[in-house]
Parts: C-alpha cells; structure tokens; sequence
C-alpha cells in the first residue's frame, strides 16, 4: 500500500457542482444481543438474570457500533441501539442486513455472521419520534455494501470521497487509539445505549449510567462511574449529543 494518495481537487468547480451529500460511514461493525428486562414500578430496563424476576418476559437490546477507518478521522464514537420490536430495526436497519445476504434457513437475520464484518453504512429518518416538538423523527443504520476485508473497506472509502488530498494511511494507522479489552468494549456499547435511552427519555444522563453500572457491576467488565473510560464516555457524550 502507499504511503500517501494524493487527488485532484477544484474548489471552485466544487462549489459550481454542489449538491446535498449522504454522510456515509466505513469500517467493521461490532454487533451485541442482551436480554433485557423491565423489573417493574416504572424502573429502568436492566440485564435479565433467569429465575430473578419470574413471570416477566426479558427481551433484546441489539446495538451495533462501528470500528471506523482511521481515515475517517472519527472524534466520537459511532454506535446504534434498539429494542428488539422497535420500528426502526424491523423496518429499516434489520432489512438492510438481510439485503446484504446474512439470512439464516428459517429466515431470520444471521447476527452471528453480520458481527466483525466490513461495511458502508448511512443513517436514515426513522420512526421514532423526537421528543423536542417540531425537530425530525431519530435516525437509524441503514447498511449499503458489505466488503470482504479491510483493504477492500478502504479502497471503497477512498474511491468514494475524492475530495480528499494527500492522505498518509500510514500516519492515520499510527494515530487511531488503542482498542482496550473486548469486555470493556462491549459494556461501553452497551452504556452508551443506555445513555441514548436517558437522553431520549429527558434522563439525567450520568444518573442513569451510574444506576445501571451500580445494578449490573458483574456484566461491565468492573466498569463505575469513575472509571476513566465510562467519564471519557460521558465527556464525548456531553460534546457530541448523538441526537
């Protein structure tokens, strides 16, 4: 691979040919099913442990959070959640997997074989309503082409996003933070969703994440509120609301 791509670009020309662009995301996709459970008297959902709330029915929470191209030059993280009868997964995000091929015999969407893969994604309009009056309906993944491996990842990317200029992948590869634990990163996917369902719900956010942390200690790889993690989490949340 080389070290710099180096492209043409025109800024006058650009101007002149401008028209509305689709934000689109690259990389592999990291995919995590938790049942979930709602203990009642208004509580928030937590981690379902059989045998511990008898005669109530657990359900999913899928979330799906993108390992980016460095050179993309990501500053937050780029994550998704759903419940598993939400509108937005049946309809549009879980479709859009399945047109990529991951179908099992029965029908059904294969998330076992969709996790790790290298994609092309776009957030769409869904159907969740936002809860401040007059702003549009939540976005949701909506995924377009599947790639083989990363360089193929990379080339797409690239071919697809001309106005870049000189490039150096080398120095993007060097500067990308280094991924802690898989543990660690699953239960940071997974507090951010619970982040995104506090906002949602007009929550206090840091209440919300140091409730779960405190209830769930044993599925969050020891993670608390003060962890430099969870509170490096909670500072990007803060400066980059997702909604």
């Amino acid at each position: 691979m080389a070290n710099q791509t180096t492209q043409t670009y025109d800024p006058w020309e650009a101007a002149e040919n401008a028209k509305e662009r689709e934000r689109a995301y690259y990389g592999r996709i990291m995919v995590d099913c938790v049942a979930m459970v709602f203990p009642g008297k208004g509580q928030r959902p937590v981690v379902f442990v059989p045998g511990q709330y008898p005669g109530v029915q657990p359900f999913t929470q899928i979330s799906i959070q993108l390992d980016p191209l460095p050179e993309m030059q990501l500053s937050r993280s780029v994550s998704n959640n759903w419940q598993d009868w939400s509108a937005d997964w049946l309809k549009i995000t879980m479709p859009s997997i399945k047109d990529l091929g991951f179908i099992k015999p029965n029908g059904g969407v294969d998330l076992r074989k969709f996790n790790e893969q290298w994609v092309k994604f776009s957030y769409e309009p869904g159907f969740t309503k936002n809860k401040e009056a007059g702003k549009p309906n939540y976005k949701t993944m909506k995924f377009i082409a599947l790639y083989p491996n990363e360089a193929e990842c990379r080339k797409a990317y690239l071919q697809e996003n001309t106005s870049q200029t000189a490039i150096n992948v080398n120095q993007a590869q060097t500067a990308a933070p280094a991924a802690s634990s898989p543990q660690v990163e699953s239960a940071l996917a997974f507090i951010r969703s619970i982040a995104e369902n506090a906002m949602k719900a007009g929550n206090p956010v840091p209440e919300a994440v140091d409730d779960f942390l405190q209830k769930n200690a044993a599925a969050c790889a020891g993670l608390t509120i003060s962890s430099p993690e969870v509170q490096a989490l909670l500072k990007d949340f803060d400066e980059n609301p997702p909604f």
